[in-house]
């Protein structure tokens, strides 16, 4: 979440036109100060992507002027809230080149989090302006039972055999075979995600594999099942791609069958 401190300087914008202009003029400054100094090296100094170090990364920096942002709490196709950004900016992205900025000073961050924001006119759109999408509660009980959790697994495995296995495989390591040529929003190749590791790019959590499953993610083949699926049954999904993260480490002593698929579950 925003800090106490950025809420309070949303208060005091909301108050006043002056202030709300003269405030965000300040952080819009200061935040390209920041940009300059820490990011410009891999997402350019026009923020399109094409720093100096933008060669030898893969996957690529951001293209910042497209407005199209993977990792959002909104609807699949709206911008990122500040929230969204700040949450990407402190824990960084796993398996990428984009580090955790959580020991930058907040100021910065809250600074990034406007400028970010000047570098593509999608910014003005209010038809991308997306509410968080509100899902089915996290089933705590569920997660911490084994018995209740290999349950949800169970019958999670049918929808992932269903909806997943095409792109991630059959066993989930994104070796499957519409997955080969796949390409993101940006022209470049993007594999399937090894759901066998132990943290998405999102996060590490089983909330992150929710989150994913109920907005998809922007500019990749990997579409939201909000409107597929009710929302308790991608609690399901994510406690199977739980059980596949830990399988192998023998966390589990039932093993769900990955194969073979009955003519009911292939896709």
């Amino acid at each position: 979440m925003i800090s106490i401190a950025f809420a309070l300087w949303s208060l005091a914008a909301q108050a006043s036109p002056f202030v709300q202009t003269v405030a965000r003029q300040e952080l819009v400054h200061y935040g390209k100060l920041a940009y300059d100094r820490r990011c410009s090296g891999c997402h350019g100094a026009n923020g399109d992507g094409k720093g100096a170090a933008a060669a030898w990364l893969n996957p690529k920096p951001r293209d910042f002027t497209t407005g199209i942002y993977k990792f959002r709490s909104g609807p699949l196709g709206t911008m990122p809230s500040d929230d969204d950004l700040m949450r990407t900016l402190s824990t960084g992205v796993a398996g990428t080149s984009m580090p955790a900025f959580h020991e930058m000073p907040e100021r910065e961050r809250f600074g990034l989090v406007e400028y970010l924001k000047t570098l593509s006119s999608e910014w003005q759109d209010p038809a991308k302006r997306g509410a968080p999408v509100q899902g089915a509660p996290y089933p705590v009980a569920d997660f911490q039972e084994h018995k209740l959790f290999m349950e949800r697994a169970t019958r999670g495995r049918k929808i992932f055999a269903e909806a997943c296995v095409l792109c991630h495989g059959l066993a989930g390591r994104g070796d499957g075979e519409g997955g080969a040529d796949l390409t993101d929003d940006w022209g470049q190749p993007i594999i399937p995600a090894n759901l066998r590791l132990k943290t998405i790019k999102r996060g590490k959590s089983v909330q992150d594999i929710y989150t994913t499953l109920l907005v998809g993610v922007n500019g990749t083949p990997m579409p939201s099942f909000k409107d597929v699926y009710t929302d308790d049954a991608l609690w399901d999904v994510a406690a199977y791609v739980l059980y596949l993260r830990g399988e192998e480490d023998g966390l589990y002593g039932d093993k769900i069958p990955l194969s073979p698929l009955t003519a009911a579950e292939a896709p």
